[in-house]
C-alpha cells in the first residue's frame, strides 16, 4: 500500500499558559510499559459546576423538601444529513472491527465508530522532546506503529479522519491514546483532524488516558502540567463529565482510565447508572472478568502481564474501594450499563466479565481498522 503523507503543523495557536491548577499527583499513572509513571490529576476540586441550594423568591425556603426526580423522557435520535460528495472517501482500505449489542426499547439501529490506540507521533527533531530520547521515538514512530502495508500512524490519522465523514455514523467515540505522548506538535496534529469532522461536539465522545498525556520524553521542557493544558484546546475540556446523550440511551466515559476513581466520579457514575436511561460504559483499561480466563490467557499471551483493571497479584491497574464500588454495580446487574466497550490491549476480545456483563475490547486502529459498534432493536 502506498504511503500516504501530509505536512502536520508542529506548533500551537498561543502560548501554553503554565499558570498555577488545582492539579494532584496521582502515583497511578503508567508509562507504556506499565511501570509506574507520575501523572497529573485533574480533578476539579469544588469548580462551582453544581446548583447551590436556596430560598424562594418569596423567602418561604426551597420548597418540597424530597423533590421527585426528573422523569427520563427518551427521544429518537435524528440520522446527521450531509453531502457525501463533499467527503470524498479515504484512499486508505481499512478494516472494521464490528459489533453489535442489541438492546431493549430503542426504536432504531445506531451506529457508532470507535477510534482509539492510534499512537500517532509527529515530532521530528527535539524541541518538546529532548534530543537524547529522539532515537527512542524514531523506533516507535517506524516500527511499532505502522500498518502491516507501510502506513504510518501520523499519515493514518488524515485518513481515518476522511473515513469518519465519508461514512454514515451517529456518534463517534474517541477511546484515548490518539498520540503516544504529548507534545505541541501532536497534540496540533489531532487537533487538525478533529476541527475536520463535519460531526457535531454533541456527537463525539473523547475520553484520555496515558498517552494522551504522556510527558515521558519532555523532561523539564515539556512538563506534566503543559500536557494537561493541551487537552484544553481539544473539542471538550478535561473536566466535564464524560457523557454523551443519545436519546434512547447514552454513552458514559472514564476518563484518565489508568487512575482510579474518585468519590466526586463515583457519585457521578452511580447518578447514571441508577437512572431509566440504558448505557454503554466507555474505558480505555479494560476490566476483568470473573467468569472468562480467556482475557487473562489473551494479556498474557500479548503483554506478559495483566494489562486490566484486577485484584489478582501483579496486575498493572489495582482497584481501590472507589473503583471497585462501580465494577460491583455493573457486575452485580445492578446499574442500566448495557455494555463495556475498552481498548488498551492493542488486541481484540469480547466476552462476559460476569454473568450479567459483557466487554468488547477494541484492537488498535494503528494497525489500519476502525471500531464500529451497531446498536439494534432487541429481537422479540
Amino acid at each position: 500500500m502506498k504511503r500516504y503523507t501530509k505536512l502536520l503543523a508542529v506548533f500551537l495557536a498561543g502560548a501554553m499558559i503554565l499558570s498555577s491548577c488545582g492539579n494532584a499527583h496521582d502515583d497511578r499513572g503508567r508509562d507504556r510499559d506499565g511501570d509506574r509513571t507520575s501523572e497529573t490529576d485533574l480533578k476539579d476540586n469544588g469548580s462551582g459546576d453544581g446548583e447551590a441550594g436556596g430560598a424562594n423568591a418569596d423567602g418561604s425556603g426551597s420548597g418540597d423538601e424530597n423533590p421527585e426526580p426528573e422523569k427520563w423522557v427518551p427521544f429518537v435520535l435524528e440520522k446527521l444529513e450531509f453531502d457525501e460528495s463533499e467527503y470524498p472517501a479515504p484512499k486508505y482500505d481499512f478494516d472494521t472491527e464490528e459489533v453489535t449489542l442489541e438492546m431493549e426499547g430503542i426504536t432504531r439501529e445506531y451506529r457508532i465508530a470507535v477510534v482509539n490506540d492510534i499512537h500517532m507521533i509527529t515530532d521530528k527533531e527535539s524541541g518538546d522532546v529532548w534530543e537524547d530520547y529522539m532515537p527512542t521515538l524514531r523506533t516507535r514512530h517506524d516500527y511499532m506503529f505502522i500498518t502491516g502495508d507501510g502506513v504510518y500512524a501520523e499519515d493514518l490519522w488524515p485518513e481515518i479522519v476522511k473515513y469518519l465523514n465519508h461514512n454514515d455514523f451517529d456518534a463517534i467515540l474517541f477511546a484515548g491514546d490518539l498520540i503516544d505522548y504529548c507534545s505541541n506538535s501532536n497534540i496540533t496534529a489531532l487537533k487538525n483532524g478533529l476541527n475536520e469532522l463535519r460531526y457535531p461536539a454533541d456527537r463525539m465522545l473523547y475520553i484520555r488516558s496515558d498517552h494522551d498525556y504522556g510527558a515521558w520524553y519532555g523532561g523539564n521542557v515539556y512538563t506534566e502540567v503543559r500536557s494537561a493544558y493541551a487537552q484544553t484546546y481539544l473539542f471538550d475540556s478535561d473536566r466535564d463529565p464524560k457523557y454523551l446523550d443519545l436519546g434512547e440511551f447514552g454513552v458514559i466515559g472514564y476518563n484518565r482510565s489508568y487512575r482510579n476513581m474518585y468519590e466526586e466520579e463515583v457519585a457521578y457514575y452511580e447518578e447514571k447508572m441508577d437512572g431509566e436511561q440504558p448505557l454503554i460504559f466507555l474505558t480505555h483499561v479494560p476490566f476483568y472478568s470473573d467468569v472468562d480466563e480467556s482475557l487473562y490467557n489473551l494479556s498474557m499471551e500479548v503483554r506478559q502481564k495483566i494489562y486490566y483493571w484486577s485484584n489478582d497479584e501483579g496486575a498493572g491497574y489495582s482497584p481501590d474501594a472507589n473503583t471497585q464500588k462501580i465494577i460491583d454495580k455493573m457486575y452485580n446487574g445492578e446499574s442500566n450499563v448495557q455494555l463495556i466497550v475498552a481498548a488498551h490491549m492493542h488486541e481484540s476480545w469480547d466476552g462476559q466479565v460476569s454473568e450479567n456483563m459483557r466487554q468488547h475490547i477494541y484492537g488498535p486502529d494503528f494497525r489500519g481498522q476502525i471500531g464500529i459498534l451497531h446498536i439494534t432493536p432487541k429481537s422479540e
